[in-house]
């Protein structure tokens, strides 16, 4: 019986002790868990944390206190709102926590907080409420997005802005005349579009190179910004061209002010490079609604208006009419015929005999390049040769026409008189391009004639550019042999002290400049 006893109570103490072994096994494997849990709780390179029903944070992990510089005790036991850096911190918090306990969780919840050091960090939060009774709150991480909001903000401006000019550029423009003639759909509130082009901004590229063209844009841009209220919106849409929209419209700030005070800023000279630099604009306005409701008309009147501004004489503005649509029309078909003038032989040459009165004779001749459409009528040049210069047919024409006069000059001088000079117009854009020289030596070489046969008459404008590249063209004409006349003189600035710069043959005076009795252009030699 105390046998049995004894076996019974060891089996009961045996159980116990297996029993008491298998729940300190339980709790150690337990113990380890949790900790393992804590482990990876603290030791995660997530921004962890708690907060119950009223945003009081209850918990967060040592990660989230070294990434964000606080001390447990700054965090803990304080509400949300203290993180934020947002001035409405209440409502932002409350307006969360009602989501969040509606909807049992929230994504990539967008918060801007301060850290322990007073810097703003941009995160995005996800929070989901506890399964656990004992726990009625919500398990939350912060995902630091600071480095890629900034990142974004970076490639947002470099998209919308003109690396040269630090302005808005064509996207960003397009993308705000939409928005504006969106917002503005039902009050109809007018507003303004200014198209600016530089007038020939090329010669200045060519002149002084595209590094001091590119510091010319910038100055550009600052004298225009000048003229402009902080509302209105500035862009270089490309090359030399800007626009402009005059937001709010009114007596004392109308956009035909605007344009007037541009174009008086740009005329003023430009130091850079050597020497000062002159550029003007010519401006086109449109407004709306008055003369259309849709962003891309809008753009493409004023472009119309700016061109009739060219057309008229450029460094002045124009007001978007429905005559601009016909003349835009006609550019383009001049635009057109000028891209296969060439080889559809719809250019000729007229010439124009030059008579010396004293020795009752022709001593030379003229030659004036002409161009016919497809049904064979003669076009303006006044019509033709601007286009030809601003879309650069200029040169490849330019250089047509002197190998078809030289050849001429060469026949003549065989059949008529050897001593017959020949002159023949050449543009500021043709005269400074590179291959010009080449092109002159070859038109003589292939014709056979000799260099002092040879007039090349340029405009005026061209002595105001006095750099070293036009001093060292014109050493080259002259070394050469060919003469060089500057064509109506007294259309432009008239300075008598800008000819003591250049070896020049013949100045031709327009006679608008002391207005004669005839229309014939006076001649002056010098002797």
């Amino acid at each position: 019986m105390n046998t049995t006893t004894h076996d019974e109570l060891g089996v009961i103490g045996t159980a116990f002790n297996e029993m008491q072994s298998s729940l300190e096994s339980h709790h150690n494997r337990t113990i380890q868990a949790k900790e393992r849990l804590q482990l990876l709780y603290h030791a995660t390179p997530s921004l962890l944390f708690s907060f119950n029903r009223e945003g009081v944070i209850q918990d967060t992990s040592e990660y989230f206190l070294q990434q964000l510089g606080f001390q447990r005790a700054e965090v803990v036991g304080s509400n949300l709102s203290r993180l934020l850096d947002s001035e409405h911190q209440p409502q932002v918090i409350d307006q969360l926590l009602i989501r969040l306990w509606e909807t049992q969780s929230i994504a990539e919840q967008p918060l801007s907080i301060i850290n322990g050091q007073g810097q703003r960090v941009e995160v995005l939060m996800d929070a989901t409420l506890s399964a656990q009774e004992s726990f009625p709150g919500a398990l939350a991480v912060m995902t630091d997005v600071t480095s890629l909001n900034q990142a974004r903000r970076k490639l947002e401006h470099q998209a919308n802005t003109d690396h040269l000019s630090g302005i808005a550029n064509r996207y960003h423009f397009q993308s705000y005349l939409e928005q504006l003639t969106y917002d503005r759909r039902q009050s109809q509130k007018p507003f303004a579009l200014l198209f600016i082009d530089l007038d020939h901004f090329k010669v200045i590229n060519d002149t002084y190179g595209h590094q001091v063209g590119d510091q010319l844009l910038c100055r550009v841009t600052e004298r225009i910004q000048a003229t402009l209220r902080t509302e209105d919106l500035i862009a270089r849409l490309g090359g030399d061209e800007f626009a402009v929209i005059i937001k709010e419209l009114d007596p004392s700030f109308s956009a035909e002010h605007v344009a007037e005070r541009i174009i008086k800023h740009l005329e003023e000279p430009f130091p850079l490079a050597e020497s000062n630099a002159f550029i003007s604009a010519s401006i086109g306005i449109a407004v709306y609604p008055k003369d259309c409701r849709s962003p891309t008309e809008l753009l493409q009147y004023a472009d119309l208006a700016m061109y009739r501004a060219k057309n008229e004489g450029r460094s002045r503005f124009s007001a978007y009419s429905s005559e601009h649509s016909r003349l835009i029309q006609q550019r383009l078909k001049i635009e057109a015929l000028l891209r296969r003038a060439i080889d559809d032989e719809l250019l000729e040459i007229h010439y124009q005999p030059i008579v010396s009165l004293a020795q009752g004779k022709t001593v030379g001749i003229e030659a004036l390049l002409r161009l016919r459409d497809d049904q064979g009528r003669l076009i303006s040049p006044a019509d033709f040769i601007p286009v030809a210069e601003e879309t650069g047919r200029i040169i490849e024409i330019g250089e047509w026409c002197l190998q078809q006069s030289c050849r001429q000059l060469a026949v003549w001088h065989r059949d008529f008189d050897p001593e017959l000079y020949l002159s023949v117009n050449v543009s500021t854009r043709q005269f400074q391009a590179h291959s010009f020289y080449a092109s002159l030596e070859d038109a003589i070489g292939c014709a056979g004639i000799q260099p002092k046969h040879l007039m090349i008459e340029i405009t005026e404008s061209l002595l105001l550019h006095d750099n070293q590249n036009n001093l060292d063209r014109f050493e080259q004409l002259k070394s050469l042999g060919c003469q060089i006349a500057i064509d109506d003189f007294g259309t432009g600035y008239s300075a008598l002290s800008y000819l003591m710069k250049f070896p020049l043959s013949v100045l031709k005076i327009d006679r608008s400049f002391i207005s004669p009795a005839d229309d014939r252009p006076l001649l002056y030699q010098p002797c």
